[in-house]
């Protein structure tokens, strides 16, 4: 269940490179298919044809060997212009009505917009059905005229009832005998009327005269018998013929047509062509293209023209492979021309792939270039070609406790010592070593309340030369306090803002220190210190599993193992991980917490501008944990929002405004003349700093808010903003007020005015490129979701795994293998191990699923940077793996993970769902059950892998599963768990007769 988020179709796990996209063998899948058409024909699942006219609503199919079914099908007919149509279908799944007219669709009587996702069911619309599929295993499919048809999985056999019939095998039988005798399709079909209050629908009539003379051809008709017959036993049909009967067919023409009063119009002969072509479709034959502008011609909108029989998998220019992984059957409808794909950006019709756009926030044409934060990318043909820029990369300690690596690692710690954060010991013979510390301790009285109170920097690694930033806003050097701003060499340290420091060096080192409204540290480093650094910010080598490495060159499971290893004292007693929630001790700091990080989500607040850049997911875990954690709730608000605010700056994203309805107490504080502002990006030079030989400001740092003071103007040693022109001038730590002039070795000075100049270091580039090794196998995962619950929170369902010309499918606890029909034959073998059922491959993938929501992949190392999708690219860089299907490095979720859906008609996840906030009356139960993993029960397992991402996902789970088959979720989620430990040697017995028992 860890896409819950996306969790609307088909999604896809890992994908290798397509080059070529090749029909797969079809299968006959008549069997499973019930139909209406024409002048009220019906075909049942068991193959009988017959004639019923009733144009009341009638059960067409109901699942009846239930005390609760699962699927109900209505229909009803009326009369249009002389000709039986069906007005309107009513599909039932569980508690869901779905109504189908042609107008309006509407579940549970509210009208929704199609395409359409709700409870498992898909809704959508072409240019000539209405198509529902449910993951019951039902699909409805209706032409908006006189045909609907019904295709329902083998689950089902013997199960139904309906005018469809029992679903059993057996034409006749059952269908068309009552208590042993036989029974005309007329009392057969009257059966299955649905009553309904004040329906006064009149049922058809029995022919006086049932015998079979009646029953057969009147001779009136007879002439149309030859015309059906040299239609449907034409040469151009054998392909149908040869699979399905077209007696049947022959004698449903006859009546139509027979039954018209005026032979002229295409409903006489139309419908049941059209249905025998639907049929043949099914049955894998190949219908020919029988239709023309002047008989039974369909009108197909922009540019896609009309076939009897195609994928109704459509490419499109933001999904151009969906064709390639098609299971649906082949059907009649509007399609795009070869060597097109259908634009769904612009909705220009179907273009050449080459003519496709790409769409990011924005539309960008075809060579349109966009920058982000690491790389450059083109658009070309609907994809983004990227290069990847030699940009600094960032570590960060926030809100006292939070640490980002280099190479984008979250982990939360709570210290009480200095800790090593970054340590450079070597990188070329010109570049000074250093290292800094930081100090963290508890706030106040509170243990898990952590302030990082103290940085230190020690150039060349040397304890006597040592800058010191302490939260307060004091600057030291080897303990003696320095003015800002201060140059020295190769360092520069100047205020940006009231509320930030920044350090820059001419050696690719830039300290942020933000102190207020807390302290926090953002250290910037350039590429050239990639795999030279340790501490706390890693390695930076852009691999985030290793980035745990401790000082002994171990690499750790939990953050406290880790940071303890780099505490700078031996004095300083171990921490230990915070295991509890700190919102579950006070309600009010809980709903405190919840009401004002809520706007971090929201989306008409001033974030959302964000959102498609920042998730705001992990800020907002954050800001509630801060927000409960800290005595000081308002400071540590607005310490994550302001986090966040530089997060989305760091993407190209300024936020302003933010602080209109929280925080707003920070911008009223402001030293007398000066303003605030949330877009600072210069240095507050001081009157002091004039008499200095460096006066300019060289260095380009993130915009950052707080106080200033105004351009051109400059702090005097009043803390007030003056022009220059009212700057006082210094000698020999005197200082001179404006206007006024002193003498020295003869030669008279007053104050002038200074320029200043901002520069801005110049990128350099380097190619990277994704999937650049050739693939020889062709092999991919996909998996199907379906609802766990109410909260539309999606569990994995069912798993296709594609090797060459084979496929896999695991569902429902059964294994299927099908022949694709082209590709490689790749060798595997499937084995069931403990609870697992394990798929392995000669090609080095294995696939491991325990026949219930629970999926992993396991890829040998000889794939590293070929595959694709949710799983990530696998090429070592974690910080690239939400790479969407268009190629385009991405940081909001949803976008991520709707670009890999299978499906190009699947409607888009929209909202990322938070379970326990929809049913709240299950969280406290939720955390409860979940306990288990970060309790005694798993403990010697805890300094081997971080249990929080485990909890979060079992709460999130156990919340979610509220319609049944909550135990289900909540075991797969701590199975997840013990199965990571057991991958660390770390074996728990954790399953009990009253715990998730097997």
């Amino acid at each position: 269940m860890r896409g819950s988020s996306v969790g609307l179709c088909f999604l896809a796990l890992t994908i290798a490179h397509v080059t070529e996209i090749q029909a797969r063998l079809v299968r006959n899948h008549v069997s499973s298919i019930c139909s209406t058409w024409g002048r009220e024909h019906f075909k049942t699942f068991d193959g009988d044809v017959y004639q019923f006219p009733g144009m009341c609503e009638y059960n067409l199919v109901s699942d009846c060997h239930d005390t609760f079914p699962e699927f109900s099908v209505h229909m009803k007919r009326n009369e249009n212009d002389g000709n039986p149509t069906v007005s309107y279908v009513v599909v039932t799944i569980t508690d869901f009505a779905f109504h189908l007219s042609k107008d309006v669709v509407t579940v549970n009587d509210l009208p929704v917009k199609l395409p359409h996702y709700e409870a498992g069911v898909q809704v959508e619309r072409n240019a000539v059905y209405i198509k529902l599929q449910s993951k019951v295993g039902i699909i409805v499919m209706w032409n908006l005229d006189d045909a609907v048809m019904v295709e329902i999985d083998n689950d089902y056999t013997n199960r139904t009832c309906g005018l469809c019939g029992d679903f059993n095998g057996v034409p006749v039988y059952n269908e068309f005998l009552l208590y042993g005798r036989k029974i005309s399709p007329i009392e057969f079909g009257n059966i299955h009327k649905v009553h309904r209050p004040n329906d006064d629908c009149e049922d058809p009539y029995e022919e006086e005269d049932v015998s079979q003379e009646a029953m057969n051809v009147p001779e009136s008709c007879k002439e149309f018998q030859n015309t059906c017959e040299e239609m449907l036993h034409a040469e151009t049909w054998s392909s149908c013929t040869k699979l399905i009967d077209p007696e049947p067919y022959i004698q449903a023409c006859v009546q139509d047509m027979c039954g018209c009063t005026n032979h002229s119009d295409d409903f006489c002969v139309c419908s049941t062509l059209s249905e025998f072509s639907r049929q043949c479709s099914h049955a894998g034959g190949e219908p020919p293209n029988w239709r023309t502008s002047e008989f039974c011609a369909k009108q197909c909108p922009f540019n896609m023209v009309y076939e009897e029989s195609g994928s109704p998998c459509v490419d499109t220019c933001t999904h151009q492979d969906t064709s390639s992984f098609c299971e649906d059957h082949k059907m009649d409808g509007c399609f795009c021309p070869p060597g097109t794909v259908f634009d769904d950006i612009s909705m220009r019709g179907c273009i050449a792939q080459s003519e496709c756009q790409c769409k990011h926030g924005k539309i960008y044409e075809s060579g349109e270039v966009y920058r982000q934060e690491r790389e450059e990318c083109t658009c070309f043909e609907g994809r983004w070609a990227c290069e990847s820029l030699s940009t600094p990369s960032t570590c960060a300690v926030e809100e006292g406790s939070h640490v980002t690596t280099f190479d984008g690692k979250d982990f939360t710690f709570h210290g009480d010592c200095y800790y090593t954060l970054a340590k450079v010991e070597r990188k070329d013979d010109a570049s000074p070593t250093f290292t800094i510390l930081v100090k963290l301790v508890p706030c106040a009285h509170q243990e898990y309340d952590t302030c990082l109170k103290t940085i230190k920097i020690l150039l060349n690694n040397d304890r006597h030369n040592v800058l010191t930033f302490t939260a307060d806003g004091a600057v030291k050097q080897n303990m003696q306090s320095i003015s800002l701003p201060y140059f020295s060499g190769d360092i520069s340290i100047f205020h940006a803002s009231s509320f930030h420091i920044i350090l820059q060096t001419s050696f690719g080192l830039q300290i942020q220190i933000q102190h207020v409204p807390l302290m926090q540290v953002y250290v910037s480093l350039e590429q050239s210190y990639r795999e030279k650094t340790r501490g706390l910010c890693g390695n930076y080598n852009m691999v985030l599993s290793d980035d745990m490495n401790t000082r002994q060159g171990i690499v750790e499971g939990s953050a406290a193992a880790f940071s303890n290893s780099w505490k700078a004292s031996h004095i300083c007693q171990d921490r230990e991980d915070r295991l509890d929630d700190p919102c579950s001790f006070s309600v009010e700091n809980e709903k405190y917490a919840n009401h004002w990080c809520a706007l971090l989500r929201q989306p008409n607040s001033t974030f959302a501008e964000c959102h498609s850049v920042v998730d705001p997911e992990i800020y907002y875990k954050r800001c509630t944990y801060a927000s409960c954690n800290c005595e000081k709730s308002e400071d540590c608000l607005c310490a994550v929002f302001s986090s966040y605010t530089r997060a989305c700056a760091s993407k190209g994203v300024f936020l302003t405004d933010w602080r209109e309805n929280v925080c707003e107490k920070y911008t009223k504080n402001c030293p007398a003349s000066q303003t605030f502002s949330y877009k600072n990006q210069r240095c507050q030079l001081t009157c002091s700093s004039l008499s200095l030989k460096q006066q300019s400001c060289t260095s380009d740092f993130l915009p950052v808010d707080g106080c200033s003071c105004a351009e051109g103007h400059y702090l005097d040693d009043n803390g007030i903003c003056v022009p220059v022109a009212k700057c006082p001038c210094y000698h020999n730590e005197v200082y001179v007020k404006s206007g006024k002039s002193i003498s020295t070795n003869n030669e008279r000075w007053m104050p002038q005015s200074v320029n200043l100049v901002v520069g801005v270091p110049v990128a350099s580039l380097m190619m990277n490129n994704c999937g650049n090794k050739t693939v020889h196998n062709s092999f991919g995962v996909i998996t199907e979701n379906v609802p766990c619950g109410s909260t539309g929170t999606t569990c994995s369902k069912r798993v296709r795994i594609q090797l060459g010309r084979n496929e896999i499918k695991l569902s429902r606890g059964r294994v299927e293998e099908d022949d694709l029909g082209h590709g490689p034959q790749i060798e595997y073998k499937i084995r069931n191990v403990g609870l697992y059922v394990v798929v392995e491959s000669e090609i080095g993938m294995a696939v491991m699923w325990d026949r219930k929501t629970a999926v992993r992949i396991l890829l040998e190392p000889t794939h590293s940077g070929e595959v694709c999708g949710l799983c990530g690219n696998f090429d070592g860089d974690g910080q690239n793996d939400y790479t969407t299907q268009g190629q385009l490095v991405v940081s909001n979720l949803l976008e991520f993970a709707n670009s890999w859906k299978v499906s190009s008609s699947c409607p888009d996840a929209e909202v990322n769902i938070d379970p326990c906030a929809v049913t709240p009356g299950r969280h406290q139960w939720a955390k409860l059950m979940c306990s288990i993993i970060i309790g005694e029960t798993f403990k010697e397992c805890h300094k081997k892998v971080s249990p929080f991402p485990f909890y979060e996902n079992c709460v999130k789970d156990s919340c979610a599963c509220d319609t049944g088959g909550d135990c289900e979720c909540f075991c797969t989620a701590v199975a997840a768990y013990a199965q990571a430990c057991n991958e660390h040697d770390v074996c728990i017995a954790w399953r009990t007769p009253e715990i998730c028992r097997e």
